[in-house]
């Protein structure tokens, strides 16, 4: 900032801009938060909304009380003077009418993203800076300029924190959107309509056509007169087999509009057909979560185990169990805490999946498990833990899955207030 030679009279202003990696919309939530203010200013060190507000409007008042090394300590009263949501919110301090400043942040679309400005004026009614002008009237212009730039560096700073958490929310809800197109997809676990466990007598089923065994050499089906599956692109007829499935492996085989999916679980063989039409998948509604922060994503370290160890861990289905050679754990702490979790085998290469429970189980989250997919180790053994991304298994939602529970050791004795909760209608 340079040099202006203004005075308090001159109501002196200061703006400071930045753009942002995200939609005005949740670029929105941040900035009319006010109970985020607090973390974001140097000086500010608790604000509440007053007359039982809860939420922003032309006219609510909330305060404020701060802290200054040179100014020391006060409370003042702000009012909302400009609320356009996704577009300005700017408070007064003090009488609305003639204020000891005004603060605004100003919002629009600007290259796939949002522009963000924050602007602040001195006056034109006294403030605390005005008895440190009445001390030493003669160094006013110098005491307005030192006060303008710490403003400006401290709006620079509030900038940069809106910054990383609309940008962290933004890559936040791509995710959960992914996580339920996935779950809302017309064969996705929300279609699923049956278990069948198959035996070396063949059976039908009412929801998927032909009858199905399994014995030594797999699964196979025999369909009878003009039944027909799609599979890998060819359609089949009469006796099929599908050979020995691995163990969490599955074959999809298409019949009209639905899906039957083949697969091993435990040891066991299973075929589970998937209706588009079902009423759970037609009656979702989208999964809870808590609000996306940065504070639950954290860095950890793997410690690999000298060789993978097998772990038999439980079933969402009772007597099931499921085996996973576990390659090692991942250390880190939350608050200072240390802990640890078991580490499976992810879906890439090098990745991993950790299953866990914690101190919310059960209470705002799924009592059985969430999962934490785990990118590969860096050469230094570190990885990112987000548990914004803790995510429900499907058992979360349907008692037609065979999720694994986590390891005893994977009980965390901490909250992760942090990732997807229980889904409606399934406490």
């Amino acid at each position: 900032m340079e040099w202006t030679g203004a005075r308090y009279a001159d109501k002196p202003t200061v703006e400071v801009r930045t753009w942002i990696d995200a939609p005005p919309a949740r670029v929105w939530e941040v900035v009319s938060d006010i109970e985020l203010m607090p973390a974001m200013s140097s000086e500010l060190q608790s604000v509440e909304w007053l007359d039982g507000a809860d939420r922003q409007g032309v006219g609510a008042r909330f305060l404020g009380r701060s802290r200054h090394e040179a100014l020391g300590e006060w409370e003042a009263t702000s009012y909302v003077v400009e609320f356009e949501p996704e577009r300005v919110f700017g408070w007064a301090v003090g009488d609305s009418a003639s204020p000891s400043a005004r603060w605004r942040f100003r919002l629009e679309p600007k290259d796939g993203g949002t522009g963000l400005s924050e602007w602040v004026q001195l006056g034109p009614a006294r403030s605390g800076l005005s008895f440190a002008i009445d001390q030493m009237p003669d160094k006013e212009q110098k005491i307005v300029f030192v006060r303008m730039r710490e403003f400006e560096r401290n709006m620079a700073a509030t900038l940069e924190h809106i910054k990383t958490l609309a940008e962290f929310s933004a890559a936040w809800q791509a995710w959960h959107a992914g996580q339920q197109a996935r779950l809302a997809d017309p064969h996705g676990f929300l279609a699923i309509t049956s278990i069948h466990w198959l035996t070396e007598t063949p059976e039908r089923f009412d929801d998927a056509p032909g009858a199905w065994r399994t014995g030594p050499d797999g699964v196979t089906v025999e369909l009878a007169g003009d039944e027909e599956l799609v599979i890998d692109g060819a359609a089949v007829r009469g006796r099929h087999s599908f050979g020995v499935i691995p163990e969490r492996g599955g074959v999809n085989a298409i019949w009209g509009d639905a899906v039957i999916e083949v697969a091993k679980r435990g040891g066991y063989d299973i075929v589970r057909p998937r209706h588009p039409d079902t009423p759970l998948r037609l009656q979702f509604a989208g999964t809870p979560a808590y609000p996306p922060h940065p504070r639950w994503s954290v860095t950890g370290r793997y410690v690999p185990f000298d060789e993978p160890r097998p772990t038999t861990v439980g079933a969402a289905v009772d007597g099931l169990q499921h085996v996973y050679d576990a390659p090692g754990r991942i250390e880190f702490e939350l608050d200072g805490q240390p802990l640890s979790l078991t580490a499976f085998p992810g879906h890439g290469p090098g990745s991993l999946m950790v299953l866990f429970t914690d101190a919310t189980s059960g209470v705002t989250t799924y009592a059985a498990n969430r999962v934490l997919r785990v990118a590969a180790p860096g050469p230094d053994g570190l990885v990112a833990l987000d548990f914004n991304r803790a995510a429900n298994l499907p058992c979360a939602y349907t008692d037609l899955a065979t999720c694994p529970l986590p390891p005893p050791e994977n009980r965390l004795p901490v909250a992760i207030e942090a990732g997807e909760k229980i889904p409606a209608g399934r406490r």
